[in-house]
């Protein structure tokens, strides 16, 4: 939770290195995001929309997100700061 106001629970099905199933479910704006080999959805106040993937032939057109590593305060950034 690291203090953001925005937070999530992940739920993944695999199998050895193989993805059967995954639920990303947010409860501060009750938003669900579901997804399985042949189809991905949206879902939020009983409306659920279908999903799919950007047509991207080069990597600068995607849209890409994550967690920033600086956007915490200085004890929460240092938990982030690691090498492999």
């Amino acid at each position: 939770m690291a203090g953001q106001t925005s937070w999530t629970f992940l739920v993944s099905l695999n199998e050895v290195d193989r993805q059967h199933f995954g639920i990303i479910y947010q409860p501060f704006t009750n938003e669900m995001f579901l997804g399985n080999y042949n189809s991905s959805e949206f879902i939020s106040n009983s409306i659920s929309k279908s999903l799919k993937v950007r047509n991207c032939r080069c990597l600068s057109n995607a849209i890409s997100h994550t967690t920033d590593s600086q956007m915490g305060n200085e004890d929460e950034n240092h938990i982030m700061d690691f090498t492999i």
